[in-house]
């Protein structure tokens, strides 16, 4: 797990001198016994990756810009807010457990590779660690698909009829992540019309091909390169 903790420390290390508003909103790491109470009620057995992760930081507090600087492309998720929409979606399949095939009858579930994620809308399984404000997520995934790992890191949300496959594990996203910035193929950017116009904060990854995405359909498209992901 060494290598997963340099790993860390190098991101924030980069993110203090590149991305001062970003790192700003990190928030402290969380305690043993959070991480153990949030194993449990999930009832799964969490990869020591996504612990160190959630000791590193526990996500990032709301910002004062209009729009989130993500640590990930992304907002990093706090555990609590996980936890409340872990339990929202629990609580929906035993409420409705036809929900899936409902959401199957009007909007097929794709796995890309084939069969390494479960073909379905709504998986306890999946845990995510950064996300929009609609939910929409990227996480790690303990419930896979026949082909897949425990562990794998997927896209998933209402919106993510396609899911991808991009890691083997949460170790393999960092490390190429990491990399990407290390390499300086990443931009920071401004959006139009916010209100701190020279201190730009939002990270983009850049494809093999030198460009940077235009527009984002899906969030896939934040990560060319990674695991499955199209090419751009």
């Amino acid at each position: 797990m060494q290598v997963m903790q340099d790993r860390l420390d190098t991101l924030e290390f980069w993110l203090a001198e590149h991305a001062p508003m970003t790192y700003a909103v990190l928030n402290p790491g969380v305690e043993e016994t959070g991480l153990e109470v949030f194993e449990a009620e999930l009832g799964l057995t969490l990869p020591e990756e996504f612990k160190m992760l959630r000791r590193w930081h526990d996500g990032q507090a709301e910002s004062e810009v209009t729009t989130e600087p993500g640590v990930f492309s992304l907002p990093f998720t706090p555990l609590a807010q996980v936890r409340d929409v872990w339990r929202s979606l629990r609580d929906t399949l035993r409420q409705h457990p036809n929900t899936n095939t409902e959401v199957a009858a009007l909007d097929a579930q794709v796995s890309h590779p084939a069969r390494y994620i479960r073909e379905v809308f709504l998986d306890p399984g999946r845990v995510p660690f950064c996300s929009t404000d609609d939910w929409n997520a990227v996480g790690i995934d303990l419930n896979p698909g026949p082909l897949g790992t425990p562990g794998q890191v997927i896209t998933f949300g209402q919106d993510e009829h396609d899911k991808y496959v991009l890691a083997g594990s949460l170790g393999e996203f960092i490390d190429e992540y990491v990399r990407r910035l290390e390499q300086g193929r990443v931009r920071m950017y401004q959006p139009d019309g916010d209100q701190f116009p020279d201190d730009p904060f939002m990270l983009e990854l850049q494809a093999a091909s030198g460009e940077f995405v235009e527009s984002v359909g899906f969030l896939v498209d934040l990560f060319p390169g990674f695991g499955v992901s199209p090419t751009p």
